[in-house]
C-alpha cells in the first residue's frame, strides 16, 4: 500500500493550490464506514489517512469529517450527506457508495452489493444517462491513478 502515499504526493503535486483543514482520524473513517454500513477498502483507507484533511480545488472528493466538526467545517461534500442526497433525489442504488464527484452531477462509487466495499470495483453513476452505471477500474487505487493523470494532463496543457 505504499504505493497510495506516493499516488497522494502526486496528487498534491497535480493540484497546487490544495489546503489542509479537518484532521481525520482512523476512528473516524471506521465511524463512517459503519454510518454507511459498509467496509473500506484498504486503499482507501490508506489514502484518506494519507491526505489527512487536505481540499484538492476542482477535485470533489466527498470528505470524511471529525466526529466533532460542525456542519460549516465539513462543508458541502461531506460524504454521508453527499450520499444520503444522491439517494433521495437522484435515486443513486442503495448498495452503491458515492467518494467522488465530477462536478457535474454524477459520482464514483463503490459498490456494496456484497456488504462489503473491500473488494469491489468502482462503478460511476451518470445521473442523466440512458444506463446510469458505467464500470470502472477494478480498484480505488487503479482509480485514483488514473485520476491523478488526467489532473496532471489538466495542470501541464492549460
Amino acid at each position: 500500500m505504499k504505493g497510495v502515499s506516493r499516488l497522494v504526493e502526486r496528487l498534491k503535486r497535480a493540484t497546487p493550490n490544495s489546503e489542509a483543514s479537518l484532521r481525520v482520524s482512523r476512528s473516524d473513517i471506521e465511524r463512517v464506514a459503519i454510518s454507511l454500513q459498509m467496509q473500506w477498502p484498504a486503499s482507501y483507507v490508506e489514502f484518506i489517512e494519507s491526505i489527512n484533511g487536505v481540499e484538492f480545488p476542482m477535485w470533489e472528493i466527498y470528505r470524511i469529517s471529525p466526529r466533532d466538526a460542525t456542519p460549516e467545517q465539513s462543508g458541502p461534500f461531506e460524504i454521508v450527506a453527499c450520499n444520503r442526497w444522491l439517494h433521495e433525489q437522484w435515486q443513486l442504488p442503495s448498495k452503491l457508495i458515492a467518494f467522488h464527484s465530477d462536478g457535474l452531477g454524477n459520482a464514483t462509487c463503490f459498490d456494496a452489493h456484497h456488504g462489503d466495499c473491500a473488494q469491489s470495483a468502482i462503478v460511476r453513476f451518470v445521473h442523466d444517462g440512458d444506463d446510469p452505471l458505467e464500470e470502472g477500474p477494478a480498484t480505488f487505487e487503479e482509480w485514483l491513478v488514473e485520476e491523478i493523470e488526467r489532473l496532471e494532463w489538466l495542470r501541464d496543457n492549460p
